[in-house]
């Protein structure tokens, strides 16, 4: 009973802006507390239930985003919306993990490791230079909002 309070209680926290004072906005510091906890439980799945470290998992992630990026922001050809979006950035997300698991799925310990950080870096440093698709280390942005039954919840 206590873990679905608690539930409904994160469920409703932004919707807590509307009844507090300005000075109490919490709904712009829920976007990245929610992305470290998606992450932690990725990591969680990875390192705690398999044993084994994996050091790239934050190039995962980074995939995901700017293939939600690219597939969402004005400035590119595509504006797919929000949940299409993020639904083709978990298959990217996916995709890439397969392949990287196909070479890699004999490795165990330190060797797993040394080539998850590699991976990791080398997916970084792609991103960074790849400055006519990513904009390098400005960025892509702005993105758009996500929305949930015609409300858009501004950031």
């Amino acid at each position: 009973m206590n873990k679905y309070l608690s539930l409904v209680f994160f469920l409703l926290l932004p919707l807590g802006d509307y009844f507090l004072p300005e000075s109490f906005k919490i709904a712009e510091n829920m976007r990245p507390i929610f992305i470290f906890a998606i992450m932690g439980l990725g990591l969680n799945i990875i390192t705690g239930l398999t044993g084994m470290l994996h050091l790239g998992i934050a190039a995962f992630m980074a995939i995901g985003a700017y293939t939600y990026a690219i597939l969402t922001c004005d400035i590119y050809p595509f504006q797919v919306g929000f949940w299409l979006g993020s639904i083709f950035a978990c298959i990217a997300g996916f995709a890439v993990g397969a392949l990287l698991a196909i070479p890699t799925t004999r490795l165990r310990g330190d060797y797993l490791a040394i080539v998850t950080l590699g991976f990791g870096e080398i997916v970084q440093d792609t991103l960074r230079n790849l400055e006519s698709i990513t904009k390098g280390t400005q960025g892509i942005n702005p993105l758009p909002s996500p929305f949930i039954l015609g409300y858009t919840f501004n950031a």
